[in-house]
């Protein structure tokens, strides 16, 4: 099934979210070139499958997984398996559980949901086997792939969501054709045109990710949202003022803080570190929904004659909760927005 990136409509939030990690999926073009071993190009290609069929599978059929996440499916379940203990078998095609761990793994992870896929498991001298004779090299090559991965779970299993068998070939990865990739049109033209216009005024990409920094500050970071982001990091506690001063001497102040007024919304308390601390504001333009982080209004604060709200972070954004794509008025806009920043920190330089 290959998930349509223009898609707009879908029957379930659950669905949706499937939508969303299916959209995710590099496609094998991208991510086998530089793989040599014959044996390992086909283990990722049965990993690409198996993840596809599963997708497909969670898309058209939700109520047979009980409404749990589909991230839950897709990779937490192994996941939950190898921080367990599960480890390769001498032949590699094999998992192992530990005995103390395996009727606990068994009985409350769900793993049965993934048996029409080809899982099979049995028990050979008191330890607990897993294969799959569909994909009979998925569970050593996607054991190969987590272990790659960077320390910290998130990290290690979006690589397995997406696909990512770059880590096989070292190949370099996060590039901004990797994102456009994933975005619809609309929102293609936009990053594209905005990473094409900051470039060119001398930001620069950092390796293997979507942020740009220019003069070494945080200058805008792109996300499969997408996201254009603008931070502040707050040497000063007016930061965010330094900034509203130089919308406030613009020929077109009226329409910046009118565009900033009605776009903005803002966190409190979402968790981050840097939430907690205080350490960052942030304006940012995102478009597409936000979950798991707490938004909440919390009265306004006149800055310079701007009225936000309070909080550690600004957004500024283009319907996001209709999941609206960004307008040729908001790329404009975006790069005004962009234009004040590179000036407050040319700024900042010269002072």
């Amino acid at each position: 099934m290959i998930f349509d990136k223009n898609q707009t409509v879908f029957p379930s939030e659950f669905q949706k979210n499937v939508w969303v990690l299916g959209r995710a999926v590099l496609p094998l073009d991208i991510t086998l070139p530089g793989i040599i071993d014959a044996e390992m190009r086909e283990g990722c290609i049965q990993i690409y499958r198996f993840t596809q069929e599963l997708l497909e599978d969670m898309y058209n059929n939700p109520n047979k997984y009980n409404e749990r996440s589909p991230a839950v499916c897709l990779v937490y379940l192994l996941d939950w398996c190898v921080k367990e203990g599960a480890f390769l078998d001498e032949n590699g095609f094999e998992w192992i559980l530990p005995p103390e761990k395996a009727d606990k793994i068994m009985s409350k992870s769900g793993l049965s949901l993934l048996e029409p896929l080809g899982f099979l498991f049995s028990i050979k001298n008191e330890h607990t086997f897993i294969k799959n004779d569909n994909y009979p090299l998925l569970l050593k090559y996607w054991y190969k792939l987590y272990r790659l991965g960077p320390k910290g779970s998130a990290v290690r299993l979006r690589n397995l969501q997406a696909c990512d068998f770059r880590l096989f070939s070292k190949a370099k990865r996060q590039t901004i054709e990797d994102l456009l990739n994933l975005v619809s049109a609309p929102d293609h033209v936009c990053i594209k045109e905005l990473h094409e216009y900051v470039m060119a005024k001398g930001a620069k990409k950092e390796s293997g990710s979507y942020k740009y920094t220019y003069k070494k500050e945080p200058m805008v970071t792109f996300d499969q949202k997408p996201c254009v982001l603008i931070s502040f990091r707050l040497e000063t506690s007016d930061s965010l003022s330094s900034y509203i001063s130089i919308i406030n001497t613009q020929p077109d102040k009226k329409q910046l803080v009118s565009f900033i007024e009605n776009k903005t919304e803002c966190c409190i308390s979402c968790g981050h570190k840097l939430c907690k601390k205080g350490a960052d504001v942030f304006i940012c333009f995102p478009c597409g929904s936000r979950t798991g982080i707490e938004y909440r209004h919390a009265g306004i604060t006149d800055v310079l004659g701007v009225k936000l709200q309070p909080g550690c972070r600004y957004d500024i954004n283009k319907g996001n909760k209709e999941n609206k794509n960004y307008s040729n008025e908001d790329i404009k806009m975006l790069k005004r927005m962009l234009d004040i920043r590179f000036a407050q920190i040319d700024n900042q330089s010269r002072g």
